[in-house]
């Protein structure tokens, strides 16, 4: 998580992010076939599913996840506000064919921004300081569909 901010303080399930060795964001994934449980116990910002800072998220139609939230019989999970499913930055691609189910207040399933937030300032981060920069500039690299902002049918998310 370092790596990704140092100030981060929410609980994340899984993160992955870019560095300059990266050719392209699809070179870094995260790709769920099975079931992934995000609850923070104490009290705070709700928690993260996955999160990737120029990678790749793909919650498979296999794949269950659910932040803040309960689905078992008999397990109760006293939601924290502001969570969130999937949460991808930095030319980041999420996409998801099965289930996100996120619990709590001001929370979203999926997320994405195009660049990081200090959480210090509440300002974007400059993405020329990101490790991964010099390889995002060579364009090529990259799918012709993910030139811009892409939701379809509720499920594909492209951050770009």
């Amino acid at each position: 998580m370092n790596a990704i901010d140092d100030r981060f303080l929410a609980p994340v399930g899984l993160a992955i992010t870019g560095s300059s060795k990266s050719v392209d964001n699809t070179t870094t994934e995260i790709g769920n076939k099975g079931k992934v449980f995000v609850d923070r116990t104490d009290a705070g910002q709700g928690g993260i599913g996955f999160l990737a800072d120029y990678g790749w998220l793909n919650n498979y139609n296999a794949g269950k996840l659910e932040v803040e939230y309960s689905s078992v019989p008999g397990v109760t999970v006293t939601p924290n506000e502001g969570a969130v499913g999937m949460y991808g930055t930095n030319n980041s691609n999420m996409v998801s064919s099965g289930p996100i189910r996120v619990g709590g207040k001001n929370s979203f399933g999926i997320l994405g921004l195009s660049y990081r937030i200090d959480a210090s300032t509440g300002l974007a981060i400059d993405p020329s300081n990101e490790p991964y920069f010099n390889s995002a500039l060579h364009r090529e690299n990259f799918w012709e569909k993910n030139r811009y902002y892409e939701f379809t049918m509720g499920r594909n998310f492209n951050v770009w």
